[in-house]
């Protein structure tokens, strides 16, 4: 009986790992108020429509981490057009950690309005299986 060597085994572990992990879900601010289902290990993306020129961002203001834990800081890619004062898009990547429900609520606003009304709310309730 000849033995598989290490490396083969190890690569077809591997593939057969990135086989069953769940696809990431991708949400826009257009989906808020939708309720995410996501499995164990999921990613959760948020592609947020963006404009830094004009001092607003998008900032997690529900810090609830039950359930997803936020994977580094938000990116932010500048639009393909190259054209002055253009938006982009801010992309937060989460991955979901253990069962259970949470509310996810990010604000769209200048951090130095203090008291003024967010231009834009993204609020997903996730549930984690």
């Amino acid at each position: 009986m000849r033995r598989m060597p290490i490396v083969y085994l190890s690569a077809a572990l591997l593939a057969a790992h990135a086989a069953a992990a769940p696809a990431p879900v991708t949400v826009t601010d257009g989906d808020s108020g939708r309720t995410i289902e996501l499995a164990t290990g999921q990613e959760l993306r948020l592609e947020l429509a963006a404009n830094r020129s004009t001092g607003y961002a998008w900032e997690w203001v529900d810090r609830d981490a039950s359930v997803v834990a936020l994977l580094g800081e938000p990116t932010y890619t500048a639009p393909s057009s190259g054209a002055l004062g253009a938006g982009g898009t801010a992309t937060w990547r989460f991955r979901a950690e253990r069962p259970g429900s949470s509310r996810l609520r990010l604000v769209y606003r200048r951090a130095w309005e203090h008291g003024a009304e967010p231009a834009r709310t993204l609020t997903l309730t996730l549930r984690v299986r």
